[in-house]
């Protein structure tokens, strides 16, 4: 016979009790961790026709800060990228090696950039069953 273990959640605001696998808030507090585009970071992914990535650079908040504005146009309301990626024209390509320092992007790779979640310790975070939705898109582990 299988046992059952429950463990305490650990409360997290107003937002409800969340569900974690590490002790991670939001530094503002309410439960909601990626506000303001905390607890995140932003993969740069470049992708061949065999579909598999052949590059990639991580970038933290104030790199993604230093390009948001090449991409405010197609964002809508997901200023932070929390949603899903999104794909990088090839008019965007210099700006972003630029702005970031980086080498060149191989003009044979679609590249493409999305945010994900990013705590201290490597945990996630979403809302607990039967808890208010959260205040923002939650991004992906």
């Amino acid at each position: 016979m299988a046992a059952i273990i429950l463990l305490p959640r650990k409360a997290v605001g107003a937002y409800g009790s969340g569900v974690n696998d590490t002790d991670n808030e939001s530094p503002e507090g309410g439960g909601y961790p990626f506000a303001d585009g905390r607890n995140m970071a932003w993969h740069l992914g470049g992708y061949g026709a065999d579909d598999w990535e052949h590059d990639a650079v991580e970038l933290d908040r104030d790199q993604y800060l230093t390009i948001r504005h090449l991409f405010a146009d197609g964002l809508g309301d997901d200023a932070w990228m929390a949603g899903g990626v999104f794909p990088v024209p090839d008019e965007l390509r210099q700006p972003l090696q630029t702005l970031l320092g980086l080498p060149e992007l191989r003009p044979d790779l679609d590249y493409f950039l999305g945010g994900f979640q990013n705590l201290p310790g490597g945990g996630t975070w979403r809302p607990g069953p039967g808890d208010l939705p959260a205040p923002g898109p939650i991004p992906p582990p």
